[in-house]
């Protein structure tokens, strides 16, 4: 692999730690995404988006940020998801699976975990024309898209079951963009970034998201630390 293909991958996660980590909270703990904790000593209901070893499908279920002072259950549970993505739905996602796939964390991480793949050049001039970068965190939508500095390019974008938004952050610029929506565990997140030449860069990350998404966890069981 060259130096300018892993410049660009290290250079997508980057962005994907620093949309994270400055979503943080400083009242009484780290805000994390998550819905309503069971009351007292009871069994969790499979209905619980909290119950870390229900089976049931909460593709539609959207966390809510805690609250103060408390934290996700599924803060130690971000998995490695690179495995999740058959080659079909990544060629599909105009991503080149045979340029491989890289994880942020081969095994399960606290805050996020990542996948990063990239596309062909159709010229065979440079070893990229562009890359993604797929991600899964225990922030909630909520807090990703209410960073200061945060620009929200479009909303309501449909992906699957859900309603995503693209936006940038301060730091970022045209050259790439990014694509959330809530889930049962926080967020869904997608980063497009151009390589050698411009593409549109939120064109290509909503194709990412839509081709990508059904890969994604929808089931709380399925983010296992095991």
């Amino acid at each position: 692999m060259g130096a300018k293909k892993w410049t660009w991958i290290a250079a997508s996660i980057v962005t994907v730690a620093g949309l994270v980590t400055g979503c943080s909270s400083t009242s009484g703990g780290t805000a994390i995404s998550a819905s309503s904790t069971t009351v007292g000593a009871q069994e969790p209901s499979e209905d619980d988006p909290n119950n870390t070893t229900s089976t049931k499908d909460m593709s539609t279920v959207t966390a809510s940020p805690p609250a103060p002072g408390k934290t996700s259950p599924y803060l130690d549970r971000m998995i490695n998801i690179c495995p999740r993505f058959p080659d079909s739905a990544v060629s599909a996602a105009g991503l080149d699976p045979s340029l491989g796939r890289f994880p942020l964390d081969a095994h399960t991480s606290e805050l996020l975990n990542t996948c990063s793949f990239n596309a062909a050049d159709p010229t065979g001039q440079y070893p990229s024309s562009w890359s993604a970068t797929v991600s899964i965190t225990s922030q909630s939508i909520d807090e990703l898209i209410h960073q200061p500095t945060a620009r929200i390019l479009q909303s309501n974008i449909p992906i699957g079951p859900q309603t995503a938004y693209t936006f940038r952050s301060g730091f970022a610029d045209e050259t790439s963009c990014t694509l959330a929506y809530g889930t049962f565990f926080g967020s869904a997140m997608y980063i497009s970034k151009q390589a050698d030449y411009p593409v549109d860069t939120c064109a290509k990350v909503t194709q990412v998201a839509r081709a990508l998404y059904p890969y994604i966890p929808t089931r709380p069981s399925e983010l296992s630390t095991k």
